[in-house]
């Protein structure tokens, strides 16, 4: 294997590229198949859905947790703002 790798769940090596072509379909909002589709367009063999799924089931944890983080923080940041102008929303 050519590049960097890192170690998954049950000790399996990734591959850094394969994670972070996922990561970035996801992200895109696109999955499996638009992935294949710019991969073939720039020569590079394309991925198979169970490799793409393996990779999914990797970063989809990380996806998850950093989602829940932003609500979080956006929910905090509502309530702060809303005790700010309590004032201004009652007399509206």
């Amino acid at each position: 294997m050519t590049g960097k790798v890192h170690e998954g769940d049950k000790k399996s090596i990734l591959s850094d590229v394969n994670s972070k072509a996922v990561l970035g379909s996801l992200h895109a909002g696109v999955g499996h198949t638009a992935l294949n589709e710019i991969l073939a367009c720039l020569n590079i063999p394309v991925m198979s859905d169970t490799l793409f799924k393996r990779y999914e089931r990797e970063v989809g944890p990380a996806i998850e947790k950093a989602a829940k983080e932003s609500c979080q923080r956006a929910a905090e940041e509502e309530r702060k703002l809303i005790i700010e102008k309590i004032d201004e929303l009652c007399d509206e």
